[in-house]
């Protein structure tokens, strides 16, 4: 039982971000995602394992167009091992401050949340590790610096345990 509620505990504490998109409203530059991401963008990013060892590195180049009510990002990553990957995002917004994405390897819809400077996206990603595919599940924060930087940094977590943590630095080409 007392183990029970020891991962109960930690499920919950690990499920919740203690910041909020909103918390980021009054701070400049301004983050639009439709904006930013038009065009091309390059990330050079590095997954660390938690306990903070950098584990692999990629390049991450990345389209932006508008297509009527959707906002289309192609992402094309180049992993260090030479492994490739190429996705398309399909983001809708759905409020003011919110939109939603879908994706090839998203489980169901990301969320994104957009106030001042920063982007908040929240989704679960089916990654191939090894030989076989998890469900991970990201807590992703983007910070506009400049009109062309933005720091990227997720948290990733299986079952509300911290799995590790990836890194970008984007820039706007």
């Amino acid at each position: 039982m007392r183990l029970v509620s020891l991962l109960m505990l930690v499920f919950l504490v690990g499920a919740c971000s203690p910041m909020k998109a909103s918390d980021f409203a009054e701070r400049s530059p301004s983050f639009t995602l439709e904006e930013y991401f038009l065009g091309h963008t390059r990330g050079h990013g590095i997954f660390f394992d938690r306990w903070g060892r950098a584990k692999t590195s990629f390049v991450l180049d990345v389209i932006g167009r508008q297509n009527g009510d959707l906002f289309l990002m192609q992402e094309s990553l180049a992993y260090q091992n030479g492994d490739k990957l190429e996705r398309l995002y399909e983001i809708r917004k759905t409020g003011e401050h919110l939109y939603e994405a879908t994706a090839d390897g998203i489980v169901g819809k990301a969320s994104i949340e957009s106030y001042g400077n920063a982007l908040h996206w929240q989704y679960t990603l089916r990654q191939k590790i090894g030989s076989r595919e998890w469900n991970l599940n990201f807590d992703d924060w983007m910070y506009l610096q400049t009109d062309k930087l933005v720091l990227n940094k997720a948290r990733v977590s299986k079952f509300g345990l911290h799995v590790g943590d990836v890194v970008i630095l984007i820039e706007k080409l």
